[in-house]
């Protein structure tokens, strides 16, 4: 008896889970909350406030994204404390993408990738595990891999290598490489680094 209400109970427990998120195989639009997609995810772009709760697997196709905001932007997006930098963490992720993602302009929102960014104008994302690649600006609150740009990499917490005109990174465990770059210890040209904390 035990074993079938074990057995019933994890059924209604995954049957209940399984309405909350749609998948979708082999193309979808992201542009939905609550989905997974498994292959190809496309769309126009995702400006919204609300977080949408959606994963791309595979490829995530955006004609024109969000990136031309971030060239637009008065000041630096990224966090200037600790405690800004955990609330924007913490905060839910709209949209997760796992595998490459070309969106056109650029991604800009509260975006984790995990794998490969490569936008035409620039990106702001709250999390990189991987490579990301941008024209003008490619910023990111937390970036573990390579960030990289033709004008300007910034970071608040960087795990990795930054090659760009000017980087600059709050708290970083790596490499910049470029005209001027700027991390917690020091302001060097063509190159800068830092591995340990700024009080070592």
């Amino acid at each position: 008896m035990r074993i079938t209400l074990t057995v019933f109970l994890v059924s209604l427990t995954l049957l209940v889970h399984g309405q909350q998120k749609k998948t979708y195989f082999p193309a979808w639009t992201f542009q939905q909350k609550n989905i997974n997609i498994y292959g190809v995810s496309a769309g126009l772009w995702n400006f919204t406030n609300d977080p949408q709760n959606t994963s791309s697997n595979g490829l995530r196709f955006s004609l024109i994204g969000e990136g031309i905001v971030v060239a637009l932007a008065p000041r630096s997006p990224i966090a200037e404390s600790d405690n800004l930098f955990q609330s924007i963490i913490d905060e839910p992720i709209s949209e997760r993408v796992n595998g490459i993602s070309l969106p056109g302009t650029g991604n800009a929102g509260s975006y984790e990738i995990n794998g490969v960014a490569i936008g035409l104008v620039g990106h702001l994302h709250n999390s990189v595990n991987g490579i990301s690649v941008a024209a003008m600006i490619n910023a990111a609150q937390r970036h573990n891999g390579i960030q990289t740009t033709l004008f300007m990499n910034q970071c608040y917490q960087m795990n990795g290598i930054q090659v760009g005109i000017f980087n600059t990174s709050k708290k970083t465990r790596g490499f910049q490489i470029g005209l001027w770059n700027v991390n917690e210890r020091r302001k060097l040209p063509l190159i800068n680094w830092n591995f340990g904390s700024k009080n070592s």
